[in-house]
């Protein structure tokens, strides 16, 4: 780290929102499996509670990977364009990317409504508790990639 200076991160609460998750995944499967291995029994609801779980983490991780900039692209082509045509195409992926974004929002609602009033069959909590993270992650993705567009247009990325 010699010559390096550490840069002091601000608290996002997303990503405090994605360890809680990740922590409580941890304990649910931990104590299921001390449970089931351990004392011969289990309790229902461990299992679905894993899963929702899971689902919320990983929606709300592929949030924050749109917000880092982490996740996978082939650049093996665009990195030998010239800068107009990379940008271009960089805009272009971008405004890809916000697409989607906008179809899990507008979809992930839709989900939400359909689901509203099914109950989960372990917890009897409502479906669309699940279904809730879709939309939630698509308007996260909108709102990290909005400000990653304008500094593309503005030749800044």
């Amino acid at each position: 780290m010699l010559g390096r200076v550490a840069r002091l991160r601000t608290f996002d609460p997303i990503e405090g929102a994605l360890v809680l998750l990740v922590l409580a995944l941890c304990i649910d499967v931990l104590v299921a499996v001390i449970l089931r291995y351990g004392f011969g029994t289990s309790l229902g609801f461990y299992d679905e509670l894993a899963r929702y779980l899971f689902v919320w983490a990983s929606f709300l991780g592929a949030a924050v990977g749109v917000k880092r900039h982490g996740h996978y692209g082939i650049s093996l082509l665009v990195g030998r364009l010239s800068g107009r045509i990379r940008r271009a195409v960089d805009v272009f992926n971008t405004l890809g990317m916000l697409l989607f974004a906008g179809f899990l929002a507008w979809e992930g609602l839709t989900m939400v409504r359909l689901t509203a009033r099914q109950l989960s069959p372990a917890m009897e909590i409502p479906v669309s508790y699940l279904y809730a993270v879709i939309p939630i992650s698509g308007a996260l993705m909108i709102l990290y990639l909005l400000p990653h567009l304008a500094r593309q247009l503005r030749g800044r990325a």
